[in-house]
Protein backbone atom coordinates (compact mmCIF):
# COMPACT_ATOMS: atom_id res chain seq x y z
CA UNK A 1 0.00 0.00 0.00
CA UNK A 2 1.01 3.53 -1.05
CA UNK A 3 -1.18 5.18 1.89
CA UNK A 4 -3.43 4.30 4.67
CA UNK A 5 -6.21 1.81 3.75
CA UNK A 6 -9.46 2.91 6.29
CA UNK A 7 -9.34 -1.19 6.79
CA UNK A 8 -7.08 -3.33 8.82
CA UNK A 9 -4.99 -5.03 5.91
CA UNK A 10 -2.31 -7.79 5.77
CA UNK A 11 0.15 -8.13 3.30
CA UNK A 12 2.86 -11.52 3.19
CA UNK A 13 6.30 -11.98 1.97
CA UNK A 14 9.26 -14.41 2.56
CA UNK A 15 13.04 -13.53 3.71
CA UNK A 16 13.63 -15.45 0.41
CA UNK A 17 12.13 -17.75 -1.96
CA UNK A 18 8.66 -19.28 -0.64
CA UNK A 19 10.20 -22.44 -1.10
CA UNK A 20 14.23 -23.75 0.83
CA UNK A 21 16.34 -22.47 -2.59
CA UNK A 22 20.15 -23.82 -2.00
CA UNK A 23 21.15 -21.45 -4.78
CA UNK A 24 19.81 -18.21 -2.88
CA UNK A 25 21.20 -19.54 0.48
CA UNK A 26 24.48 -19.90 -0.96
CA UNK A 27 24.54 -16.98 -2.39
CA UNK A 28 23.44 -14.77 0.78
CA UNK A 29 20.08 -13.88 -1.10
CA UNK A 30 17.66 -12.88 1.33
CA UNK A 31 16.15 -10.00 2.31
CA UNK A 32 18.28 -8.14 5.20
CA UNK A 33 17.07 -7.61 8.31
CA UNK A 34 16.88 -3.73 7.80
CA UNK A 35 14.64 -4.26 5.01
CA UNK A 36 12.04 -6.45 7.12
CA UNK A 37 12.15 -4.63 9.96
CA UNK A 38 11.65 -0.94 7.70
CA UNK A 39 9.31 -2.75 5.78
CA UNK A 40 7.32 -3.28 8.70
CA UNK A 41 7.00 0.01 10.38
CA UNK A 42 5.70 0.71 6.68
CA UNK A 43 3.47 -2.03 6.97
CA UNK A 44 2.05 -1.31 10.29
CA UNK A 45 1.92 2.59 9.87
CA UNK A 46 -0.78 2.08 6.74
CA UNK A 47 -2.93 0.18 8.99
CA UNK A 48 -1.71 -2.96 7.71
CA UNK A 49 0.58 -6.47 9.18
CA UNK A 50 3.01 -8.74 7.94
CA UNK A 51 2.86 -12.20 7.78
CA UNK A 52 6.53 -13.21 7.01
CA UNK A 53 8.03 -16.38 5.80
CA UNK A 54 10.92 -18.34 6.44
CA UNK A 55 10.88 -21.21 3.96
CA UNK A 56 12.54 -24.23 6.31
CA UNK A 57 15.44 -26.80 4.81
CA UNK A 58 14.28 -30.09 3.77
CA UNK A 59 15.07 -31.46 7.55
CA UNK A 60 12.87 -28.63 9.02
CA UNK A 61 15.68 -26.33 9.92
CA UNK A 62 16.80 -22.81 9.62
CA UNK A 63 19.85 -21.82 7.90
CA UNK A 64 22.49 -19.54 9.92
CA UNK A 65 21.53 -16.44 7.54
CA UNK A 66 18.27 -16.88 8.22
CA UNK A 67 18.61 -17.16 11.77
CA UNK A 68 20.61 -14.12 12.26
CA UNK A 69 17.74 -12.15 10.41
CA UNK A 70 15.29 -13.48 13.41
CA UNK A 71 17.99 -13.01 16.05
CA UNK A 72 18.82 -9.68 14.77
CA UNK A 73 14.70 -8.98 14.88
CA UNK A 74 14.47 -9.97 18.17
CA UNK A 75 16.76 -7.89 19.20
CA UNK A 76 14.70 -5.03 17.69
CA UNK A 77 11.62 -5.61 19.04
CA UNK A 78 12.31 -4.93 23.09
CA UNK A 79 13.10 -1.46 22.20
CA UNK A 80 11.35 -0.94 19.10
CA UNK A 81 8.02 -3.49 19.39
CA UNK A 82 6.26 -0.76 21.52
CA UNK A 83 5.65 1.50 18.06
CA UNK A 84 4.41 -1.83 16.73
CA UNK A 85 2.44 -3.86 18.43
CA UNK A 86 -1.69 -2.26 19.33
CA UNK A 87 -0.55 0.83 17.37
CA UNK A 88 -2.75 2.10 15.11
CA UNK A 89 -1.99 4.50 12.48
CA UNK A 90 -2.08 7.99 12.60
CA UNK A 91 -3.27 10.68 10.63
CA UNK A 92 -0.34 10.50 8.03
CA UNK A 93 1.60 7.19 7.83
CA UNK A 94 4.52 9.46 7.26
CA UNK A 95 7.59 11.44 5.70
CA UNK A 96 10.84 11.42 3.51
CA UNK A 97 11.71 10.85 0.26
CA UNK A 98 11.50 7.16 -0.46
CA UNK A 99 8.35 6.77 -1.31
CA UNK A 100 6.64 3.27 -2.52
CA UNK A 101 4.06 2.50 -4.94
CA UNK A 102 1.33 0.45 -4.73
CA UNK A 103 0.57 -2.81 -6.04
CA UNK A 104 2.03 -6.28 -6.26
CA UNK A 105 5.39 -7.72 -5.99
CA UNK A 106 6.72 -4.39 -4.25
CA UNK A 107 7.36 -5.15 -0.91
CA UNK A 108 11.44 -4.34 0.00
CA UNK A 109 11.93 -2.49 -3.17
CA UNK A 110 13.12 0.61 -1.34
CA UNK A 111 16.27 1.50 0.91
CA UNK A 112 15.25 4.04 3.43
CA UNK A 113 17.18 7.07 4.74
CA UNK A 114 17.13 9.40 8.39
CA UNK A 115 14.58 11.52 6.25
CA UNK A 116 12.60 8.60 6.65
CA UNK A 117 9.83 9.03 8.92
CA UNK A 118 6.91 6.26 9.55
CA UNK A 119 4.04 7.19 12.37
CA UNK A 120 2.15 5.21 14.89
CA UNK A 121 -0.25 5.84 17.46
CA UNK A 122 -1.08 4.30 20.76
CA UNK A 123 -3.94 6.30 22.99
CA UNK A 124 -2.19 9.56 23.59
CA UNK A 125 1.45 8.60 22.46
CA UNK A 126 2.58 9.17 19.13
CA UNK A 127 5.71 7.10 18.06
CA UNK A 128 7.94 8.75 15.25
CA UNK A 129 10.30 5.79 13.32
CA UNK A 130 13.22 6.78 12.43
CA UNK A 131 14.24 4.17 9.28
CA UNK A 132 17.50 5.39 9.74
CA UNK A 133 20.51 7.30 11.93
CA UNK A 134 21.62 10.42 11.30
CA UNK A 135 25.42 10.92 10.32
CA UNK A 136 25.48 14.07 12.60
CA UNK A 137 22.77 13.05 14.88
CA UNK A 138 20.35 15.81 14.02
CA UNK A 139 17.07 14.59 13.11
CA UNK A 140 14.28 16.49 11.88
CA UNK A 141 10.56 15.04 11.97
CA UNK A 142 9.13 18.21 9.87
CA UNK A 143 5.52 16.84 10.31
CA UNK A 144 5.41 18.05 13.92
CA UNK A 145 6.63 21.93 13.22
CA UNK A 146 4.71 24.51 15.70
CA UNK A 147 2.45 24.22 13.38
CA UNK A 148 1.36 20.20 14.42
CA UNK A 149 0.02 21.26 18.11
CA UNK A 150 1.76 21.47 21.22
CA UNK A 151 4.66 18.65 22.18
CA UNK A 152 5.12 18.58 25.97
CA UNK A 153 8.01 15.55 25.96
CA UNK A 154 9.87 13.13 23.68
CA UNK A 155 11.94 10.39 24.32
CA UNK A 156 14.14 8.03 22.45
CA UNK A 157 12.93 4.55 23.03
CA UNK A 158 15.90 2.21 24.56
CA UNK A 159 17.27 5.59 25.71
CA UNK A 160 17.44 6.55 29.21
CA UNK A 161 19.09 9.40 28.94
CA UNK A 162 16.99 12.99 28.29
CA UNK A 163 17.42 14.27 24.42
CA UNK A 164 17.82 18.01 23.44
CA UNK A 165 15.15 18.51 21.49
CA UNK A 166 13.04 21.75 20.27
CA UNK A 167 9.71 22.35 18.11
CA UNK A 168 10.89 24.53 15.29
CA UNK A 169 9.00 26.28 12.77
CA UNK A 170 10.17 23.73 9.91
CA UNK A 171 9.72 20.57 12.52
CA UNK A 172 10.43 18.33 15.56
CA UNK A 173 14.46 18.97 16.09
CA UNK A 174 15.94 16.36 18.19
CA UNK A 175 19.70 15.43 19.22
CA UNK A 176 20.10 12.16 19.24
CA UNK A 177 22.62 10.77 21.74
CA UNK A 178 26.03 9.36 20.80
CA UNK A 179 25.40 5.90 21.09
CA UNK A 180 22.55 4.46 19.17
CA UNK A 181 20.23 2.28 20.84
CA UNK A 182 19.24 -0.39 18.74
CA UNK A 183 20.15 -0.91 15.03
CA UNK A 184 17.76 -0.27 11.89
CA UNK A 185 14.98 1.53 13.18
CA UNK A 186 14.84 4.47 15.60
CA UNK A 187 12.04 4.95 17.69
CA UNK A 188 10.84 8.91 19.54
CA UNK A 189 7.71 8.97 22.06
CA UNK A 190 5.43 11.97 21.12
CA UNK A 191 3.23 13.35 23.98
CA UNK A 192 1.71 16.55 23.60
CA UNK A 193 -1.61 18.02 22.64
CA UNK A 194 -3.61 17.16 19.79
CA UNK A 195 -1.31 16.87 17.28
CA UNK A 196 -2.02 17.21 13.52
CA UNK A 197 0.31 17.02 11.00
CA UNK A 198 1.59 20.30 9.99
CA UNK A 199 1.83 21.22 6.48
CA UNK A 200 5.06 19.84 4.83
CA UNK A 201 7.23 22.57 3.02
CA UNK A 202 8.59 21.54 -0.41
CA UNK A 203 11.78 19.42 -0.54
CA UNK A 204 14.51 22.33 0.58
CA UNK A 205 16.42 23.33 -2.44
CA UNK A 206 20.15 23.05 -3.01
CA UNK A 207 22.42 25.97 -3.70
CA UNK A 208 25.51 26.56 -5.34
CA UNK A 209 28.39 26.95 -3.20
CA UNK A 210 30.74 29.65 -3.03
CA UNK A 211 32.06 29.54 -6.47
CA UNK A 212 28.17 29.13 -7.65
CA UNK A 213 29.16 25.43 -8.21
CA UNK A 214 26.54 22.95 -7.50
CA UNK A 215 27.17 19.32 -6.47
CA UNK A 216 23.46 16.98 -6.38
CA UNK A 217 24.67 14.21 -3.94
CA UNK A 218 22.89 11.18 -4.30
CA UNK A 219 21.83 11.12 -0.84
CA UNK A 220 20.01 14.10 -1.28
CA UNK A 221 18.05 12.73 -4.52
CA UNK A 222 14.09 12.55 -4.31
CA UNK A 223 13.17 8.96 -5.39
CA UNK A 224 10.90 8.23 -7.65
CA UNK A 225 9.46 4.58 -8.32
CA UNK A 226 10.27 1.61 -6.22
CA UNK A 227 13.16 0.17 -8.35
CA UNK A 228 16.11 2.60 -7.70
CA UNK A 229 17.85 2.01 -3.87
CA UNK A 230 20.54 4.39 -2.24
CA UNK A 231 23.36 2.42 -0.86
CA UNK A 232 26.16 3.37 0.90
CA UNK A 233 28.28 0.52 2.02
CA UNK A 234 32.05 0.64 1.88
CA UNK A 235 33.24 2.19 -1.48
CA UNK A 236 29.78 2.96 -2.75
CA UNK A 237 28.25 6.39 -2.07
CA UNK A 238 25.75 6.15 -5.17
CA UNK A 239 21.74 5.46 -6.46
CA UNK A 240 21.77 1.70 -7.77
CA UNK A 241 19.25 -1.05 -8.29
CA UNK A 242 18.30 0.91 -11.06
CA UNK A 243 16.64 -1.74 -12.61
CA UNK A 244 13.24 0.38 -14.06
CA UNK A 245 13.57 2.57 -17.11
CA UNK A 246 10.32 4.39 -15.85
CA UNK A 247 11.78 5.72 -12.56
CA UNK A 248 13.92 8.64 -11.91
CA UNK A 249 15.80 10.99 -9.56
CA UNK A 250 15.54 14.40 -8.88
CA UNK A 251 17.09 17.18 -7.15
CA UNK A 252 15.13 20.80 -6.16
CA UNK A 253 17.47 23.86 -7.51
CA UNK A 254 17.84 27.25 -6.20
CA UNK A 255 19.65 29.02 -8.98
CA UNK A 256 20.61 32.35 -7.30
CA UNK A 257 22.28 33.90 -10.39
CA UNK A 258 21.25 33.26 -14.23
CA UNK A 259 23.55 32.11 -16.34
CA UNK A 260 25.33 28.63 -18.17
CA UNK A 261 26.26 25.49 -16.83
CA UNK A 262 28.87 22.95 -17.72
CA UNK A 263 27.18 19.23 -16.30
CA UNK A 264 29.31 16.45 -15.59
CA UNK A 265 27.50 13.28 -14.19
CA UNK A 266 29.52 10.42 -12.01
CA UNK A 267 28.48 6.80 -12.63
CA UNK A 268 29.39 3.47 -11.59
CA UNK A 269 29.13 0.87 -14.37
CA UNK A 270 30.58 -2.95 -14.17
CA UNK A 271 31.69 -3.97 -17.18
CA UNK A 272 28.73 -5.76 -18.95
CA UNK A 273 25.90 -3.04 -17.85
CA UNK A 274 27.23 -0.30 -20.34
CA UNK A 275 25.19 0.98 -23.36
CA UNK A 276 21.98 2.17 -22.00
CA UNK A 277 21.01 5.89 -22.28
CA UNK A 278 19.85 8.35 -19.87
CA UNK A 279 18.86 11.98 -19.70
CA UNK A 280 19.83 15.32 -17.39
CA UNK A 281 16.56 17.48 -17.90
CA UNK A 282 16.12 20.77 -16.03
CA UNK A 283 14.06 24.32 -17.04
CA UNK A 284 12.94 22.37 -20.33
CA UNK A 285 16.21 21.60 -21.58
CA UNK A 286 17.36 17.71 -22.15
CA UNK A 287 21.04 16.41 -21.95
CA UNK A 288 21.41 12.95 -23.00
CA UNK A 289 24.37 10.48 -22.00
CA UNK A 290 25.32 6.87 -22.71
CA UNK A 291 27.05 5.00 -20.33
CA UNK A 292 30.10 3.71 -20.38
CA UNK A 293 31.92 1.10 -17.35
CA UNK A 294 34.45 1.04 -14.99
CA UNK A 295 36.06 -1.31 -13.07
CA UNK A 296 33.17 -2.36 -11.06
CA UNK A 297 30.04 -1.21 -9.06
CA UNK A 298 32.78 1.23 -6.52
CA UNK A 299 34.60 2.92 -9.24
CA UNK A 300 33.50 5.79 -11.03
CA UNK A 301 33.77 7.62 -13.91
CA UNK A 302 32.41 11.34 -15.04
CA UNK A 303 31.28 12.34 -18.13
CA UNK A 304 30.51 15.64 -18.84
CA UNK A 305 27.52 16.18 -20.80
CA UNK A 306 26.99 19.93 -21.98
CA UNK A 307 25.34 22.75 -20.75
CA UNK A 308 22.09 24.08 -19.23
CA UNK A 309 20.88 27.55 -19.72
CA UNK A 310 19.00 29.31 -16.66
CA UNK A 311 17.86 32.52 -17.85
CA UNK A 312 16.72 33.83 -14.52
CA UNK A 313 16.71 33.18 -10.42
CA UNK A 314 14.31 30.78 -8.88
CA UNK A 315 14.15 26.91 -7.62
CA UNK A 316 13.84 24.37 -10.28
CA UNK A 317 13.91 20.75 -10.62
CA UNK A 318 16.68 18.36 -12.17
CA UNK A 319 15.94 15.03 -13.25
CA UNK A 320 17.49 12.02 -14.41
CA UNK A 321 15.94 9.59 -16.71
CA UNK A 322 16.71 6.62 -18.04
CA UNK A 323 16.05 6.35 -21.47
CA UNK A 324 14.13 2.99 -22.79
CA UNK A 325 16.21 2.67 -25.66
CA UNK A 326 18.50 0.99 -25.99
CA UNK A 327 17.33 -1.26 -23.30
CA UNK A 328 18.03 0.00 -19.63
CA UNK A 329 20.40 -1.52 -17.69
CA UNK A 330 21.81 0.06 -14.84
CA UNK A 331 24.07 2.44 -13.43
CA UNK A 332 25.03 3.47 -9.95
CA UNK A 333 24.45 7.07 -9.85
CA UNK A 334 27.10 8.95 -7.65
CA UNK A 335 26.11 13.05 -8.02
CA UNK A 336 25.69 15.48 -11.00
CA UNK A 337 27.58 18.68 -11.00
CA UNK A 338 26.73 22.23 -12.47
CA UNK A 339 29.62 24.35 -12.75
CA UNK A 340 29.38 27.57 -14.00
CA UNK A 341 30.61 27.71 -17.76
CA UNK A 342 33.14 30.29 -18.38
Amino acid sequence: MDKIRQDPWQTDTCVGGWYYDEHLARNHGYKSAATVIHMLADIVSKNGNLLLNFPPRPDGTLDEDELKILETMTAWMPTGGEAIFGTRPWKVFGEGPSRIKGGMFNEGALRYTARDIRFTTKGPTLYAIALGWPEDGKLLVRSLAKAAGRIDSVTLLGCDGKLAWSQQDDGLAVTLPAKRPCEHAYVLKIVGGELTPAPLPPPPAIGPAMDGKFVLHAADATIHGNSPHYEKDGEKDQIGFWGDAKDYVAWELQVAKAGTFDVAITYSCAPGSEGSQFTVEANGQKLVGTSEPTQSWSTYRTDKLGTLRFDKVGRFELAVKPKTEPKWKVIGLKCVTLEPAE
